[in-house]
Parts: structure tokens; sequence; C-alpha cells
């Protein structure tokens, strides 16, 4: 596991590891491995190239709109979340303190692509243009292969469909009410999977309006609020869960695992390596007896822990214990339960150089 974004700089241009990020919200990935990430806070959408450099996309710092028809780069945002990429190599995310869907094209310009009408938001089998409606609080986007883009409106309660002829509409929900929706992902049928984040679920969307829960909150997967979503190629799904900033995977036999942390949003690259932000501690470059709270963008690997032989790397948010720092690193004993923890204290000593 690394750090990839997250210092004390502002960074454009410069190594993402020293940029200075406020509140990572969204992440994704390219098909060359650039990653994409959304600071709410800081009102700006970045990428990070393949060599650790960290590039502004779009916003200046400052909240607000404006841009449209010309260079991302000098456009203002407000509280940018969610992303996804097309299969086209455009950069699509939520501009939701705007209220609107944007996309940032390859060669750089943005446009709004949905939102900013007057028009309510249309039921299941209604299509208006996507201009003309009004969105509450859209939170998340995800393109498909076939061209459709689904955003997840976190305010309406809604999942909509922008369609690849241009025309936008609701899923069908079956029987189901959704509460605060947020990750989207495809399942390998092509069905819509949805963090139901208030209903403490995931949920899939079969075209024909049925809905299924494919997660709840268990004993062996305590979840309590689902933001982010992202499949493996192994089939295996990804979930952020935004309460303690844990991050599960749920195997295609149903069976759960945490892994190191991340609440808040969770992508794959194409490398198969998991990327996700983490809201815990500033990079760990020098040695110290506490690290300040800073978010970071982590990209890891399942694998040993280098440094000490108890077994699995993780990192545990949940309290502060004696050694009077401010989180902890922990290794996962493989005789121990999968919930159960002994403080990697070698690890500590190393002052966390992975």
């Amino acid at each position: 596991m690394r750090t990839i974004a997250g210092g004390t700089e502002a960074g454009d241009a410069g190594r993402a590891s020293d940029a200075s990020i406020r509140f990572l919200q969204g992440v994704a990935t390219d098909s060359l491995g650039n990653v994409y990430i959304s600071d709410a806070d800081d009102h700006r959408v970045r990428r990070v190239d393949r060599s650790g450099l960290i590039t502004t996309l779009a916003g200046d710092g400052l909240p607000g709109f404006s841009g449209d028809a010309g260079p991302g780069s000098r456009s203002r945002v407000n509280t940018p979340y969610g992303l996804t990429v097309t299969p086209t190599g455009d950069l699509i995310f939520a501009d939701l303190g705007n209220a609107r869907i944007r996309r940032i094209s390859r060669n750089g310009q943005i446009e709004t692509i949905v939102g900013g009408g007057t028009r309510e938001i249309p039921a299941a089998g209604q299509f208006i243009p996507p201009k003309e409606v009004r969105l509450i609080a859209p939170r998340n986007v995800l393109a498909s292969p076939s061209g459709s883009l689904f955003i997840s409106d976190f305010g309406a309660n809604r999942v909509l469909e922008l369609r690849s002829d241009g025309s936008l509409t609701s899923l069908p929900l079956t029987a189901v009410e959704l509460n605060s929706p947020a990750g989207l992902a495809l399942d390998a049928e092509g069905n819509i999977l949805v963090a139901d984040s208030g209903n403490a679920r995931v949920r899939r969307i079969r075209r024909d309006g049925r809905v299924d829960i494919l997660a709840a909150a268990s004993k062996e997967m305590p979840l309590e609020r689902p933001v982010g979503l992202a499949r493996r190629s192994d089939g295996s799904l990804l979930i952020a869960d935004t309460r303690g900033d844990f991050l599960w995977q749920l195997d295609v036999q149903g069976k759960s695992t945490i892994l190191p942390p991340g609440g808040r949003d969770v992508a794959v690259d194409p490398f198969g390596s998991i990327v996700s932000p983490c809201c815990q501690a500033q990079p760990a470059r020098r040695c110290s007896r506490r690290f300040k709270r800073q978010p970071l963008l982590l990209r890891y690997r399942e694998s040993p822990c280098s440094l000490c032989t108890s077994g699995w790397l993780d990192l545990n948010s949940r309290g502060i214990g004696r050694s009077g720092l401010s989180w902890r690193w922990w290794a996962c004993h493989p005789g121990l339960s999968k919930h159960s923890y002994l403080p990697c204290r070698r690890l500590l000593r190393q002052c966390l150089r992975l």
C-alpha cells in the first residue's frame, strides 16, 4: 500500500504525494491508470498521472459556477463529488453544489450535460432533454460501456439514466424506495448496483425494475453508511462505508473481508490495484509522536506486511490507545478472528516507511 496523493503543499504540476488535499469525496481511474479525484472542500477536480504528478482539471479553489464551453482549468465548480471516465476517455463528474453533471473532454473543455433546468426529475418511462431537468443533489455517476450514464441523486432518492440517444429518464423500481442513493457499479449482466446509503444496503436494480439486496448490515459486515462501490476482475464487490472509514470486499460466494480504510469512495485501476480516499492521517514522511489528520489517496494491492511477520497489513481508525498516536497501523494476525487486530509495533518503529 502506498500514498499517491495528499500532503501539505498545493502541488499542481508537482508530486501528488506533496499536494494539499482538503476533503476527498470521489475517485475514478482510466484505462491508462491515471487517477481522478474530487476535492469537495477545495472545489477542484484533479488528475494524478502514472508518474505521480497532479494537475487540476476544473476549479480554482473557490465555490461557484462558470467556464462552460471553455477550458476546465479556468472554470469554477461547487463541491464536486462522484466521477467516472467514459469509454472514449472523457471525465464526467457530479458538480453537487451546482446541481449539475459536467463533462471534461479529452481536450480539456468543460460543459454541463445534465441539470440547470426547471423541470422535475422524470419518472420511469418518461424522457426529457437532460439540460431541462432540475437536479437536487447529484452525488455519483457511472459511465457504462454501452454509452449510457447513470446518476444517483442523493436528494431526490432516484437513480437516473442519460441514455445514449441523449434522453434522460429514471430507472424503474418495483416496491422499493431508495434513501440517499450514492455509489454505483455494474454487475456482469449489466444490472445497476447502488449503495442505498440511508438504508445501509447495497441493492441490485435489474433492467425490468426488480430490485434485490446484495449486501446489508450483519455481524460479519456491519454496514452503516455505504457510499462507494467498485467491482474487481474476479467479480467481488468493494464497498466503501463512510461511517468509520471502512472498506469491505464481498466475494462472489458472499464472504466479506475488511480491507485497509477508504470509506468515501473506491475504484479499481486497470492493473488490479484498489484506489481509495482515506481521511486517517497525513503521509508518513517524517518520524513523529503524533500525526495530523489529513486526507490521503491510497493505492494498494493485497500483500503481506513487509516489515512485520504478523500477517496482512491493515489500518484501523478505532481507538487511540496507550501509544498516544492519533491513529494506529495494525497487522492482522492469521490466528485471530478477522475483526481482531494486534498493534504492529515494529511498523511503528520503522516510522511507517512502506
